[in-house]
Formats: C-alpha cells, structure tokens, sequence
C-alpha cells in the first residue's frame, strides 16, 4: 500500500506512519505537515522510512505533483478548542478549506480512497447515549462546526465523484506520543506531566463528569481496516462516518485515581470553576463581544459516550486495550520524555 499522510508531525500522523511500517514493511508513506501543531522528534525513529515533505497542504500539488496514492489519510487540523474559538477564520481555513485541497489532488491524481479525522466533539450538547452515528448535530463551538462541516463537503464530493470516504469521529484520543507540552495539553497528558514533576493539577471540574476514551493502538487498528475494505471496494461514490471510541466512558477522578495506583504516588490537585478553564486564552474575554462561559462551563462538564456498533458491523473492530493497560504505557513513555 501507498499512503499520504496530512498532519505526519502530530500525535496521530506520527503514530499511523510507525504502525504501518510495523505491519507491512513494504508499504510506502509519504508525509506533509506545516509543523503548526507537529514536533520532527516524533519521527526521528522512521525518518530513513519515509519520504517526509514539510509544507502546507494548500500547496499540494507544488509539493507532490501527480503521485498516487492508494490511500490519503487525512489528520492535519487546528483541534485545540479555544485555538479555534479565537481564530475562527485560520481554523475554517485549517480544518475546512483545505479539505478541497485534499479532494482536489485526489481526483487529479486518481487517488480514490481518503480517511479523514472527523471528531466526536460534533455530538457536542447531545443527551442520547451511547451516541450513534444517526445523532442530530446542533454545534455552537467552531471546532466541532468545522468538522461537521467538512463531513459535509466530504460527503457531497462522494456523491458526484467516485471517491470513497471514511470519516473517523474520533473522541478521547490518549497514547505514549500525544502532547504533554502545548499551551492547554489534553487532560491525561497534563495528569501525567504533574505526577512526574510533582506538580499541583489545577482541574476545572469536580471530575465526576465521564468521557470515552479510546487508546491510540486502538484507533490505528481502526484507520487500517477502513483503508483496506475502501482499496477492496470496486467503485467509488460511498461516505461513511463511523465513531471511534471505546463505548465505555470514565469519569475524571476514576483516571487519576487508576494512574496514582500504577505510578504509586499521589496527585495534588486544586478544583476551579468549569467557566474558568479557557482564561489561558485571555483574549477570548478581551473583545468587546465575549464568548459566553456557559459554553465553556457546558463544554467541560460534558459527558460522553460512543456506540461503536457501526465500527463492528463495517470492519469487524472492537477496542483490545484496557485502561489500565493503556494509562501503564503513557506513563512509562511520560516518565522517559518529561523532565522533573
């Protein structure tokens, strides 16, 4: 198989590059990232593997020409929430334009199949759970808005094109390579980042509210079996979106509680209002119109749950990595990559 990869630089790039190596070291992959969101450390292990191209994907065709994939595997994206909400017209151009550029070298290049990283932050204020892929979508945060959006435009190329497209509505990503260091990390990356230093963790909720999250073995697993039933399929024409998570949510203080089992130690936190947690992004609140901290309240407090029937049915996936065994990764990988 030959893959492009958008976004290679980032957690889930990087990860799907090392994977299919591993799985098929035949396969040849080709990268791109403008290194916005990306770290070139993540790929120092596979860089003699891989044909990387820094750049931005609005220049695509100047940077690739006409080579053909069998599979484009589209992660690069603006996803920091308040990133977005405070540049809304880079994230539109980021997580939604730039999809027409993708569609196009695709088409010009005969490259028919193409994975795009969706989110399940497109369920934002549902009460159905498990949440199914048939779930009225009603956003109010540009994030998930930019994502449905691009499902959209996605969805119609399918239709008057013979393309395929498998959007991933990814929820809690967690893993070894994600992020402990950007300006708001995600919630298991920042945890394990204060029990190595032996930090105070400043948390925006009482941590009973419950996410699903999905360990990164698992997702990849995920993003293979779709690309390789849309290189089976014979014709084009066909979208499909499909939740990846674990089905189970859990709730914040059952996470810290299972990580200061295995790392035996205690973590010291400190609980501020759920309102309070964008104030990093100042600006937000500067503009003479501000964004309303009930979104943000409503946004942390949120619970979610996957229904992962379709991912069954579609490719006979389920998730194989227990929490437990997943968090004893990440902070084995934390405990070799963060400094005390």
């Amino acid at each position: 198989m030959n893959y492009l990869i958008t976004g290679i630089a980032g957690f889930v790039g990087s990860s799907l590059a090392r994977s299919i190596l591993e799985k098929d070291a035949d396969a040849r992959i080709t990268g791109i990232d403008n290194m916005s969101f990306g770290y070139r450390e993540r790929l120092t292990d596979i860089s003699n593997q891989i044909d990387f191209i820094e750049g931005d994907i609005v220049d695509i065709n100047r940077l690739l020409g006409s080579r053909h994939f069998d599979t484009i595997v589209h992660c690069a994206a603006i996803a920091p929430l308040p990133e977005c909400q405070r540049d809304s017209f880079r994230a539109i151009s980021q997580n939604v334009a730039i999809c027409g550029s993708i569609v196009d070298y695709a088409l010009a290049s005969g490259s028919r199949d193409i994975v795009f990283f969706s989110s399940g932050a497109i369920y934002e204020g549902t009460g159905e759970f498990p949440t199914t892929e048939e779930t009225f979508i009603s956003t109010s945060l540009v994030y998930p808005t930019t994502k449905h959006i691009a499902e959209q435009y996605f969805e119609a190329m399918c239709r008057s094109h013979d393309i395929n497209v498998t959007a991933i509505r990814l929820f809690n990503l967690y893993g070894p390579h994600q992020d402990y260091f950007r300006k708001q990390p995600p919630l298991i990356g920042y945890l394990l980042s204060c029990l190595i230093r032996n930090e105070e963790a400043i948390l925006f909720s009482s941590g009973e509210q419950c996410r699903d999250y999905i360990y990164i073995d698992d997702l990849l697993e995920l993003v293979l079996l779709s690309a390789y039933k849309m290189k089976e399929r014979k014709a084009g024409n066909r979208f499909i979106a499909v939740n990846a998570g674990s089905g189970t949510p859990v709730s914040v203080n059952e996470i810290i509680c299972l990580l200061e089992q295995i790392a035996h130690q205690s973590l010291r936190i400190q609980r501020r209002p759920a309102s309070q947690y964008w104030d990093k992004y100042i600006e937000l609140f500067q503009r003479p119109i501000t964004i309303d901290r009930g979104v943000i309240e409503r946004e942390v407090n949120k619970h979610t749950q996957a229904s992962v029937l379709r991912a069954e049915q579609e490719f006979g996936w389920t998730t194989k990595i227990s929490l437990e065994a997943g968090l004893t990764a990440c902070l084995a990988h934390a405990s070799r990559v963060i400094t005390k």
